[in-house]
């Protein structure tokens, strides 16, 4: 417990050092020191590991599956840096960065899954309907006016991760409905998780109103978007350390 206490608090510590460094542009030393931000909250997922290996002598599939998508992301937060600092090279980094995330998504939603208390069917359904709804709104153009969004050549993969993250952060969501209305046992795993979920799609929000709208760059938009990013994280790396039910 103390080590999952010291990752959280180092983490926070760097992401307010980062969070000074990056306010005034991307910058080799704030990218160095947001993959060190990064990798707190995969140490807070690893303590959680060992916490559930101490308790039970068994390693948890859901936090490996969460481990491995924080480790993702980790990549994504690289190239999507990585962009602004090598201009010359910015699709190959942003297809990359978008890449990473989806496929930390996936692997959060396999976590999700692989729980014993898990969501009805329906929910899944309906999860999976409007997640797919706003990807093909975002797609066709219904979302870019009413945001007042240019994707141009990046409007497939856009596309794309609009519908996985939509569909991580609304089974998440489900996660802790369905306990609700069925009255059965909900954790406090599945509070953490679906918070940190909700604050990260908040932050791809925001992302995508600095990338592909004019005028939204400033340093508040930057101070905001890694901030509801990074506690997010954190939220679903500390929820692999939870197992007591909660209600």
């Amino acid at each position: 417990m103390y080590f999952l206490i010291i990752s959280l608090v180092l983490g926070l510590i760097f992401l307010l050092i980062f969070l000074i460094k990056r306010k005034n542009g991307a910058n080799p030393q704030a990218l160095i020191l947001k993959t060190l931000t990064s990798g707190f909250f995969i140490l807070t997922a690893l303590a959680g590991i060992c916490l559930n290996v101490m308790r039970s002598g068994l390693v948890p599939e859901y936090g490996v599956f969460v481990t491995i998508g924080l480790m993702a992301s980790l990549f994504g937060d690289v190239f999507l840096d990585l962009k602004m600092i090598y201009s010359n090279s910015e699709k190959l980094y942003t297809v990359s960065g978008f890449m990473c995330f989806a496929i930390a998504h996936v692997f959060y939603i396999a976590a999700t899954m692989c729980e014993r208390l898990f969501v009805s069917y329906w929910l899944l359904a309906v999860s999976f309907a409007v997640a797919l709804i706003v990807a093909v709104l975002s797609a066709t153009g219904a979302v870019k006016k009413l945001m007042k969004l240019d994707y141009g050549q990046y409007s497939f993969i856009v596309s794309v991760y609009v519908f996985i993250l939509l569909l991580d952060c609304l089974v998440g969501v489900s996660a802790v409905i369905d306990p609700l209305i069925n009255r059965s046992e909900l954790s406090y795993r599945a509070i953490l998780r679906c918070a940190g979920l909700i604050l990260f799609t908040i932050s791809d929000a925001i992302l995508c109103q600095t990338y592909f709208s004019k005028g939204k760059d400033g340093p508040g938009y930057i101070i905001s978007n890694h901030l509801t990013y990074y506690l997010g994280q954190f939220l679903i790396a500390a929820a692999v350390s939870f197992t007591q039910i909660a209600v």
